[in-house]
């Protein structure tokens, strides 16, 4: 038995407005900006023949054209998150062997990509930094082990990922997090800089909860809940562990199962606080962050 969360970025998936018309002869038009979303159908496995015409744009409230999607290309750089705090001892094995092929999933998926491993009981530390190599990212998979009356601190590692993952030459970036559920979360930082952070990176955040008990930290199911959301990513509650490698397997494969499209609004040059993304193909669930991308 299981939980899902799973946040579609967008509130219109089926949406209806009405596409912005051609740029007008002898106006400017605008610079062509991009996008990377994943495209899942009902039972959460990648579409993979999308088109332009299914999708519509909209930023800042103004409507914008599609002008083209194709597969995405390039790297994709991905922060795996590992919690170490005593609540996981009895699910170690499970934590390692789902994450080992989710690193697998990744690379053999898409071999220019890389991967880093960072821990956050006790303290957000950098196990493995990002590397193409299955086996160097084992190595510091089977280092996982709990750390005696250590919290978690997730929403830094969040923070130090995201910044990490800014100075990476490619814009498909993404942090992926396994916590348990109930934990005591040690972060101070605020909604504002995880926001900040998410929004300069271009990240996004596919979280997964393994629960065993009463949720305790309300603040951070929420903040989780709303920046998967923002970001185009994913929430989902799990009470088996049995499930990890399931969920992260499915995570991996939407991930390299992005399209990068093309789209502009009007004659505006400018990079815009929020973009939304729709569709009018029935039954498919759009993974887009609201961000738009920054400007490296």
């Amino acid at each position: 038995m299981l939980r899902t969360r799973s946040t579609v970025l967008l509130p219109f998936a089926a949406l209806a407005f009405a596409v912005a018309a051609a740029v007008p002869a002898g106006t400017q038009a605008g610079a062509e900006k991009t996008l990377f979303m994943s495209v899942l159908d009902e039972a959460g496995k990648p579409v993979k023949d999308m088109t332009a015409g299914d999708l519509r744009v909209r930023e800042d409230g103004v409507d914008g054209d599609v002008i083209g999607l194709k597969p995405a290309a390039g790297p994709l750089f991905v922060s795996l998150l590992a919690d170490t705090t005593p609540e996981t001892e009895a699910y170690v094995s499970d934590i390692r062997k789902a994450y080992s092929g989710f690193v697998r999933k990744i690379i053999a998926a898409t071999p220019e990509s890389q991967v880093a491993l960072m821990e956050f009981g006790q303290a957000a530390v950098t196990l493995v930094p990002f590397t193409r190599s299955p086996e160097d990212l084992d190595k510091g998979i089977n280092t996982l082990f709990p750390k005696p009356r250590s919290g978690s601190v997730l929403l830094e590692a969040i923070i130090a990922s995201a910044y990490d993952l800014a100075k990476r030459g490619s814009y498909r970036r993404a942090v992926v997090s396994l916590n348990m559920e109930p934990s005591d979360e040690q972060s101070h930082q605020d909604a504002k800089k995880l926001d900040d952070a998410l929004r300069r990176s271009g990240v996004q955040l596919w979280a997964l909860s393994l629960q065993k008990g009463t949720a305790s930290n309300s603040k951070r199911d929420v903040v989780l809940n709303e920046l998967t959301k923002r970001t185009g990513g994913q929430r989902d509650i799990i009470v088996a562990q049995s499930a990890i490698d399931t969920y992260l397997s499915r995570y991996a494969e939407a991930l390299t199962s992005q399209y990068e499209m093309t789209y502009r609004v009007g004659n505006s040059d400018k990079v815009g606080r929020v973009v939304q993304v729709g569709s009018t193909r029935p039954g498919v669930k759009l993974h887009a962050s609201g961000y738009p991308l920054q400007p490296r």
